[in-house]
């Protein structure tokens, strides 16, 4: 006997096989955030939304007139300079970073501010600037500075072309990625801004707790194993029986019937009468047996008795003999099959480490960060944002590409909300939604610093960044 799996046994398999398929893949699209590679024309999962609440206190800002470049020995120096001060200033009353670069084609204007009720952060800023950058000069502008107006305020007017990077950074040390920018936008009037929102503790490690479930359900999935069991008996019987028997039977007639036939109806009649004094309720039951025992029955027992003999004698002889040898003989093969899930094993790899990434964010400091560039024209914007893709784009861009978003796109009027957020030093609300019910926000699987034009990133990203090579 073979024992085989049968063809629904291994449809239900390859059906199993295919819905971890479609998991894993589902997820590392998840992971990767490839809804964002589409265009916001015919996006159905993103959408922008108004702000409910105006910005709470005013903009504050540092502008960076220069640095000593002797008391610098390296850009990693400069790097670790910025990391340490962001640092510093993570928490501080929980206000967001605005690092922006404003050009005229010829000059470019550096700043660092934020948005706040007092001068405290960008104070505890120019404090750390200055202790890690020496040579630092700084000049603070207030939002009643003449400075303030006629070169941060008036300047982000004339750039109605805002374009989005979203992804991971790779931070290459060898040289400013900023700088080349400068040098490869030189002539051309835009802004770059960069928004970073402080990530606390508890949501990092909600993420990092998130990031183990997608782990200990995806490892399921990465392997099915099956066994296949063949078994062959072999049987062989060999059966002997020997019978031999004789009989001897002879009978004679006589007698009467008439006494078995009365006495089987005075049984009946006695039984009907019991039952009619004990249970009266049945009287119906009982008139019938009686019925049938002065009837029916004398007839039936007649019949009966004619049948029977009076008399019979027999004598039967019999010898038997059986004999029985059996031979079974078993062996069986199992099989095993591995069918290795390729999208599962990825996507293992893919949580591993965003789990690393995050666990160093948690002890260096975590942003939520827009990246931003506007231009004067839609080629500016569109150049500018490619120059960024392509200088920041390395090997830590595997987990999510540098994807470049035309927020022009979406709406090129007047009643662009996204400028006007830009221009008050906000995030603009782009937010994943439900296509079916687009006024409902969909959670990614991460949690909800993931469903905006924002990449969290670590403080050393952030860096990234902002680091401008003050050459």
């Amino acid at each position: 006997m073979t024992d085989r799996l049968q063809p629904q046994e291994l449809q239900q398999i390859n059906l199993a096989i295919q819905v971890a398929n479609v998991m894993s893949h589902s997820l590392l699209l998840s992971l990767g955030r490839e809804y964002l590679g589409q265009s916001f024309k015919k996006s159905e999962y993103i959408n922008y939304f108004p702000p409910t609440v105006g910005a709470v206190g005013n903009p504050y800002f540092l502008h960076l007139k220069s640095i000593d470049d002797s008391k610098v020995n390296s850009l990693e120096e400069q790097l670790t300079a910025l990391q340490l001060s962001f640092s510093a200033c993570h928490n501080l009353g929980g206000d967001n970073l605005v690092f922006m670069i404003n050009s005229d084609g010829s000059n470019n204007h550096v700043y660092l501010g934020t948005r706040s009720r007092n001068t405290d952060f960008v104070d505890n800023l120019q404090a750390m600037l200055k202790g890690n950058l020496p040579g630092t000069e700084l000049e603070l502008y207030l939002p009643n500075d003449s400075q303030f107006k006629t070169q941060i305020e008036e300047p982000l007017k004339q750039f109605n072309y805002p374009t989005a990077i979203t992804g991971i950074p790779s931070v290459n040390l060898g040289y400013s990625q900023i700088d080349r920018l400068l040098r490869s936008l030189e002539g051309s009037p835009f802004s770059y801004m960069v928004i970073a929102e402080p990530m606390v503790e508890t949501e990092v490690n909600q993420i990092i707790y998130n990031l183990r479930e997608l782990l200990g359900q995806v490892s399921s999935l990465s392997k099915v194993t099956l066994d296949e069991n063949f078994t062959k008996t072999i049987s062989e019987e060999l059966q002997r029986t020997v019978t031999n028997s004789r009989s001897i039977s002879s009978s004679t007639g006589g007698g009467k019937s008439s006494d078995i036939a009365q006495y089987m109806g005075t049984l009946i009649k006695f039984a009907s009468l019991g039952l009619e004094i004990a249970y009266p309720q049945h009287l119906l039951a009982v008139k019938i047996g009686a019925i049938a025992a002065e009837h029916i029955i004398p007839d039936i027992a007649k019949k009966w008795s004619e049948t029977l003999p009076q008399s019979s004698t027999a004598e039967t002889a019999s010898t038997s003999d059986s004999q029985t040898t059996g031979l079974s003989k078993t062996t069986g093969q199992t099989l095993k099959r591995e069918y290795i899930n390729a999208h599962a094993q990825g996507a293992e790899i893919h949580i591993k480490e965003y789990i690393k990434r995050f666990e160093q964010a948690r002890s260096l400091g975590s942003w939520n960060v827009g990246v931003y560039f506007l231009g004067e024209d839609e080629k500016i914007a569109q150049r500018g944002a490619n120059c960024l893709k392509g200088m920041f784009s390395g090997e830590k861009s595997t987990l999510e590409p540098l994807r470049v978003h035309k927020l022009y796109e979406y709406h090129k009027d007047s009643s662009n909300g996204t400028l006007y957020d830009l221009r008050d030093f906000q995030q603009p609300s782009w937010e994943l939604i439900d296509p079916q019910n687009p006024q409902q926000p969909l959670d990614h699987p991460l949690g909800s610093a993931f469903n905006r034009l924002t990449t969290p990133l670590n403080t050393k990203e952030l860096s990234a960044l902002t680091n401008i090579g003050y050459s």
